[in-house]
């Protein structure tokens, strides 16, 4: 389980979940927004400053945090 926060950069930002190139084996299962949690649902928007909840394997943690921003 890691948690990212969304960059102002980041590629994710402004996308709906079901657009997202997300990495094999990698399900986001939260987003907390302005300290609430919502559940995460296809067509749910990510935000900047969003904090993405999501279950990875060792593979997929560097291209999810990458498509979040982090660098």
């Amino acid at each position: 389980i890691v948690e990212e926060k969304i960059a102002p950069t980041a590629p994710a930002r402004g996308k709906a979940i079901k657009d997202l190139p997300l990495p094999n084996n990698c399900v986001i299962s939260g987003i907390i927004r302005h300290g609430e949690m919502i559940m995460p649902s296809g067509t749910a928007i990510l935000e900047e400053g969003d904090e993405i909840l999501a279950l990875v394997d060792d593979a997929a943690r560097g291209p999810l945090e990458k498509l979040l921003g982090r660098s």
